[in-house]
């Protein structure tokens, strides 16, 4: 406190003035953090609701997710692994009336029951979205009923995908906010 009352007024506005200007861009950093992130949810949720709707009119989907669960797992595995990958999604779940998976990228969690407890409105043939807190993450996913050429419910399709932490946002965009930031501080200087 000594060193600060020793300084010419001169220096005095210019570190107030530089304060001014890093608790500025703090501040429009923080509310940018939250808009990106937000952005990036609402993608991630359409992008998972389109998938599951492309998933759950697949006609061998259709024909396969209420068969024997051996069979439909068999079947449709592979074809739902390739749209996973295709689509960049963290997972693609059918579940059968019974709600067994049929299928799901950890192969020990295939013909087991799903533990998700919001999925009831799926098998009422109600289309939504929710997210679900799982080993420290959070997900997006979109609930798709499945239904047979006779427009009887046969299954679920679930598409989830992980919403990416502050922590990834800002590694996604530290350089050009670093850039920004210096800038702003040189001019504020």
């Amino acid at each position: 406190m000594r060193l600060f009352r020793q300084l010419s007024i001169q220096w005095k506005i210019t570190i107030l003035s530089f304060g001014i200007v890093a608790f500025a861009l703090m501040m429009v950093s923080i509310s940018l953090l939250g808009y990106v992130t937000s952005i990036k949810e609402d993608e991630l949720s359409n992008r998972t609701m389109i998938t599951a709707q492309l998933v759950a009119q697949n006609h061998t989907v259709q024909q396969w997710v209420d068969a024997k669960p051996e069979e439909a797992s068999r079947t449709l595995q592979p074809i739902v692994e390739r749209i996973r990958v295709i689509n960049d999604h963290d997972y693609i779940v059918l579940l059968n009336m019974d709600r067994i998976r049929i299928t799901h990228p950890i192969p020990e969690r295939l013909q087991t029951p799903f533990v998700g407890g919001d999925e009831d409105p799926a098998f009422a043939e109600h289309i939504y979205l929710s997210k679900a807190k799982t080993e420290g993450v959070v997900t997006v996913r979109a609930f798709m009923p499945i239904l047979n050429q006779q427009r009887e419910q046969v299954g679920v399709a679930v598409v989830g995908s992980v919403l990416p932490s502050y922590a990834d946002m800002i590694q996604e965009f530290w350089q050009p906010a670093l850039l920004i930031g210096l800038i702003t501080a040189l001019f504020g200087f």
